[in-house]
């Protein structure tokens, strides 16, 4: 009759420690996961950065071939002529 009593109780005790052993693999788990986005979250920011410095010379290479179209284009044109 004992064992019939202690039977239920390790149930218990066993399905305690499976669900502890689960917890443990789902934070494993998470913790690799979280790593993993925080590289990427760091390779994305300097990406960001390279992206930033290069969009910046751009613009000042398109600013400046514009500002010497406009200069070229004043210069070429003859004066309007007078009636």
């Amino acid at each position: 009759m004992q064992n019939s009593k202690e039977t239920p109780e390790v149930k218990v005790v066993s399905n305690e420690r499976d669900d502890i052993e689960e917890l443990q693999a789902r934070i494993a788990f998470q913790e690799d996961l979280l790593a993993s986005l925080n590289t990427r979250v760091g390779e994305q920011e300097r990406e960001i950065d390279m992206l930033k410095k290069q969009l910046k010379l751009v613009y000042k290479k398109v600013s400046s071939i514009a500002g010497d179209i406009e200069s070229a284009g004043e210069e070429d044109e003859a004066p309007p002529p007078h009636y």
